[in-house]
């Protein structure tokens, strides 16, 4: 009898133990999720594959910066739909390859067909600068900020 209240109270004290570290991890901070509506775009500078400086302030108003990766799915469907957005008249884009590898040769041969890249790593000055954390990830610049989230519509840029 006295070891099985022994028992009840140690299973008592760790179950307490327990419960105040999920506490504690639910109410510490969420990390970034990535860029939000508003958000500064910091500075940076990059080289396009062309050899091209790009920097936040020679990001044109309404360019679409689109994050991509390699071997990832999601990345691999919407390039086409980014692709021929970025060969419609009147947009302005840069395409960023994240960890680009001897997989991505195809991927960025059809992204310089239409627009400017920069290839660097997950972590690199670009991606770090927009705040981003998944890809694919696509941001419309307006006056050095976070416009838009997402792929526009292809006829959002067209002139009427």
């Amino acid at each position: 009898m006295t070891l099985l209240g022994i028992l009840c109270v140690l299973n008592l004290l760790l179950l307490l133990g327990v419960v105040r570290r999920v506490r504690q991890q639910s109410t510490s901070p969420q990390p970034a999720q990535g860029p939000g509506i508003g958000d500064e775009i910091a500075q940076f500078s990059a080289q396009t594959t062309r050899n091209e400086e790009v920097t936040a302030d020679t990001i044109q108003d309404g360019t679409v910066v689109a994050f991509f990766m390699p071997n990832c799915g999601p990345c691999h469907e919407v390039m086409p739909r980014f692709i021929e957005y970025a060969k419609a008249p009147g947009t302005a884009t840069l395409a960023v390859m994240l960890s680009a590898n001897s997989d991505s040769a195809d991927d960025l041969r059809r992204l310089e067909s239409v627009t400017d890249v920069v290839v660097e790593s997950f972590l690199g000055t670009v991606a770090t600068a927009f705040k981003v954390k998944s890809t694919p990830t696509f941001v419309t610049v307006m006056d050095g900020k976070v416009k838009q989230l997402g792929l526009p519509e292809i006829n959002e840029n067209v002139p009427a």
